[in-house]
């Protein structure tokens, strides 16, 4: 699968790099810079913090979607909250989303950090 992100919203203004497993760490898509896009199931995810909550921010973010929305993505959204709170709930979340849930049972997709990993 062709998929790349950045990692998190801190990467961004990063120089993109690419891991041994093709995930860039800068998405640009277009006019837009996404968390992470899938070219080949033509999807798009953003990990939105506090900043996204302010009125001008968030009416941005709309007609983002929107244009991306247009352009054939399918657009996923969660808080960083939400994914710092349950990454393995996001990743089945966008699984199941995709259709593509029986992936889970053939590999573990969020490394096992073990209790307290993370801070």
């Amino acid at each position: 699968m062709s998929c790349s992100g950045n990692g998190s919203p801190k990467a961004r203004g990063r120089e993109s790099r690419r891991s041994s497993r093709g995930v860039r760490s800068l998405i640009p898509r277009g006019a837009f810079v996404l968390d992470f896009f899938c070219a080949e199931m033509m999807f798009a995810v953003e990990i939105h913090g506090g900043i996204h909550l302010d009125p001008e921010v968030a009416a941005r973010d709309t007609e983002r979607q929107r244009t991306l929305e247009e352009r054939h993505i399918q657009f996923f959204r969660w808080t960083a909250a939400e994914v710092e709170k349950d990454p393995a709930a996001v990743v089945r979340q966008l699984a199941v989303s995709l259709g593509i849930e029986q992936l889970l049972d053939q590999a573990p997709l969020l490394p096992d950090l073990g209790e307290g990993a993370g801070g």
